[in-house]
């Protein structure tokens, strides 16, 4: 049977749509598969941002810390600096020397 070139022409055409047909479909899933990826991120970055609340609430925090690390560090100096005015029972020559060596290292 002679199918000619309009034959071959139809033939062709066809295929071409069979594979766009498979593209399509490709496509869509993959599309598909996208869209549920970024909605299981956004639910864990919800529930991420949740958790992150409810930690700063725990530690006493509206989103902010209270205080600064050097301003901790400033009013751990100014106990320690006034730790030696206090008379906690009376140090002996030991207890001062001990005092004293430990001292710098506070000063970090």
């Amino acid at each position: 049977m002679y199918v000619g070139p309009l034959g071959s022409c139809v033939t062709k055409v066809s295929a071409d749509g069979e594979q766009t047909d498979n593209d399509a479909e490709r496509i869509h899933k993959r599309a598909k598969d996208l869209e549920l990826f970024f909605k299981n991120n956004l639910l864990a970055a919800e529930a991420l941002k949740v958790k992150a609340k409810e930690l700063n609430e725990t530690l006493g925090r509206n989103g902010a810390p209270e205080k600064s690390l050097n301003e901790m560090h400033q009013e751990i100096e100014t106990m320690v600096a006034e730790l030696p005015k206090h008379q906690l029972g009376g140090r002996t020559t030991s207890q001062r020397r001990s005092w004293d060596l430990q001292r710098p290292c506070t000063k970090r």
